[in-house]
């Protein structure tokens, strides 16, 4: 009740100044002199960003209706090291409504904004380090999917960062969900889900890849040879896969091999590179699943933190509850 009451203030402040939350944003005024929010207070998109913001729309919206609004996609906002909102916007850039890039904007809680360069893909997971180094993964998502990682220190400005090319995993549906530091190194897990749909050549080409890396002794694999695949359709339904291995392997055979073969039937890999070389010419290893239990790194997700997401027809408004400042965004352009 107190979120609301706050928030309902909050417009009122609007309107006191002089203008309606829509039409101030509408305006592109920024009510907050210098983009200084005071407590208490509204800090509106600058003019500036506004301007930004179109040219980067409309350069990709050649086929669409002239009356048809540019929806922003706002759902991607997280707090960062210094309190500051890092809202990554998307831009209606494919098919007149759907993302496949965006700009990443971050507000302070005083209320000042900053903006950097387009980035192409879709935000999937943002993490920071000890050192409040920010790790964002994306995912290309146009008829594949794939990943792709930046670094910033400020959220601003953004560097993408080579990952290595000899990895195997799947050419199409590719995603990194996890990212961890230990000893000045970072490490990566790659992951893919390949369909089996009841194709032999699958299963035995993912047999194959069990036999030559030798990570699975050879009897095992021999009991692995006689799953039908008829018994689970798709081996990204793990549950269903992982009970068919359970009644073909004696209970310590599982405990001894299970997390390798799940790990082999997802084709989940882990790479390293020393954090001094990542942002110039990362030299990538591969971290094989023995060294995994004798190096472990913990990664923690960078959540949304004290801000709170509102909105109305019109606007988007981002409450920064301990000080209650609110940023407001245009829902469309």
């Amino acid at each position: 009740m107190r979120l609301v009451n706050n928030f309902i203030v909050l417009l009122l402040i609007g309107a006191v100044s002089g203008c309606s939350a829509a039409r101030c944003s509408a305006a592109n005024i920024d009510i907050s002199k210098n983009n200084k929010a005071e407590t208490g207070s509204i800090s509106y998109m600058p003019s500036e960003l506004a301007a930004f913001f179109k040219k980067e729309i409309y350069q990709d919206r050649d086929d669409c209706e002239n009356d048809e609004k540019a929806l922003l996609i706002n759902n991607e906002y997280y707090e960062i090291f210094d309190n500051s909102l890092l809202l990554f916007s998307g831009l209606p850039d494919y098919l007149c409504s759907s993302s496949r890039s965006f700009i990443p904007v971050c507000i302070s809680k005083e209320g000042k904004w900053k903006w950097g360069k387009r980035i192409d893909g879709f935000p999937s997971v943002l993490f920071q380090d000890q050192e409040h180094t920010l790790w964002l993964i994306t995912q290309s998502t146009v008829e594949a999917s794939y990943p792709s990682l930046y670094t910033s220190k400020n959220g601003v400005n953004w560097t993408e960062i080579p990952l290595p090319e000899n990895r195997n995993v799947d050419c199409c549906f590719e995603f990194v969900r996890e990212i961890c530091f230990q000893n000045n190194e970072i490490r990566v897990r790659f992951e893919s889900y390949t369909d089996l749909k009841n194709n032999f050549e699958l299963q035995e080409n993912y047999l194959y890849i069990l036999a030559e890396e030798k990570a699975i002794p050879e009897n095992i694999i021999a009991k692995l040879k006689k799953l039908e695949t008829a018994k689970y359709s798709n081996i990204t339904d793990k549950h269903l896969f992982l009970n068919s291995v359970k009644k073909i392997l004696t209970a310590d055979e599982f405990a001894r091999h299970g997390q390798q073969i799940m790990w082999y039937a997802n084709k989940i890999e882990y790479w390293s590179a020393s954090l001094e070389s990542i942002t110039k010419q990362p030299q990538w290893k591969k971290v094989y699943d023995k060294d995994i239990g004798q190096k472990p790194c913990s990664f923690k997700h960078t959540d949304k933190g004290g801000w709170f997401r509102q909105e109305n027809e019109s606007e988007i408004y981002f409450l920064y509850t301990p000080d209650h400042m609110t940023a407001a965004f245009p829902k469309s352009m």
